[in-house]
C-alpha cells in the first residue's frame, strides 16, 4: 500500500539512491480515472488514435497539462527524486500527431514535438533529479532528459560494425544513455553488449537474475563509467589491419 511505498522511497533516499516510479504520458487508458474521450488524439481521418492495447494516444497538449500536475503530486506524497518517463523518446516526433479539429496546432508535428519536449524537461523541476526515457528515437530529443535506453533495434548486432561517431560526438555530451538494448540483439552475449556499452560511452544496465553475473558486471562498470560518462571525446579511431585509422 501507500504507506509501504512511502517508507521504501524514504529508505532508498537515505541510502543515497535515486528512487522513482514509472510514468507514461502517451498511452491513455479508458480504465483510468482521468479518462475522457475528448482527450484522445485523432488521426487525419478523425478516428481516435490507438496505441498499445487497450490504450489510445493522448493529445500532446493534454499530455503536457497532465505532466505538469501528476508528478508533483507523486513527489509530494512518496518523496521520489527521479522518474522513468516511458515512450516519449521511443516515438519519432511525428509519432502521435493530433489532427483533432479546433485544437491549436492540429496536424502539425511541431505541436507534438514542443509539447513532448516541454514535458520531458519539466521532469527535472518536478522531482529535482534525473529523468530517463525509453529511447529508440532519442537523438531527436537529446539533452531534454538525462538519458534513455540506448536501443539499437537491429538484428545480429554483434556482427555489425560499431560506428560510434554520431553517438559519441552529438548525443554523448548531452545525456547518459543506458546500455545497448534490446537484449535480443545480442542473443546470450552479455559481454558483447557490455563491450559495446563501453565503446559508445554509455552507463551500464545492471543484470538482476544471476548474482555472480550481477556482481561481476557491477564491479566492471561502476568505476569505469564514472570516468567517461558525458566526458567530451578527444579522438575516435577505428582499428583495421593492425592500424588505427
Amino acid at each position: 500500500g501507500d504507506a509501504a511505498l512511502i517508507a521504501y522511497c524514504k529508505a532508498m533516499r537515505e541510502m543515497g539512491y535515486g528512487i522513482g516510479l514509472y510514468e507514461n504520458f502517451t498511452d491513455y487508458n479508458p480504465l483510468g480515472a482521468s479518462w475522457d474521450l475528448r482527450n484522445a488524439a485523432r488521426n487525419s481521418a478523425g478516428e481516435t488514435l490507438r496505441v498499445w492495447p487497450p490504450t489510445y494516444a493522448i493529445r500532446p497538449l493534454k499530455a503536457l497539462d497532465m505532466a505538469l500536475d501528476y508528478p508533483r503530486r507523486v513527489q509530494a506524497k512518496f518523496g521520489t527524486n527521479t522518474a522513468y518517463r516511458d515512450c516519449h523518446t521511443a516515438y519519432p516526433p511525428w509519432g502521435q500527431v493530433d489532427f483533432q479539429a479546433g485544437t491549436p496546432g492540429a496536424g502539425m508535428m511541431a505541436t507534438n514535438f514542443r509539447a513532448w519536449g516541454a514535458l520531458l524537461m519539466d521532469g527535472h523541476r518536478a522531482y529535482g533529479g534525473p529523468i530517463f526515457s525509453e529511447g529508440g528515437h532519442h537523438w531527436f530529443s537529446a539533452g531534454l532528459v538525462d538519458g534513455n535506453y540506448a536501443q539499437m533495434g537491429i538484428p545480429d548486432a554483434p556482427d555489425q560494425p560499431l560506428l560510434v561517431d554520431f553517438d559519441l560526438l552529438r548525443i554523448h555530451p548531452l545525456e547518459a544513455d543506458i546500455s545497448m538494448l534490446p537484449g535480443w540483439s545480442w542473443g546470450q552475449g552479455v559481454w558483447h553488449c557490455l563491450a559495446t556499452t563501453i565503446a559508445y560511452g554509455h552507463i551500464g544496465f545492471q543484470p538482476v537474475n544471476d548474482l555472480p553475473l550481477a556482481a561481476r558486471y557491477y564491479y566492471l562498470m561502476q568505476q569505469l563509467q564514472a570516468r567517461y560518462v558525458m566526458v567530451p571525446v578527444a579522438e575516435i579511431r577505428y582499428h583495421q589491419a593492425g592500424r588505427f585509422l
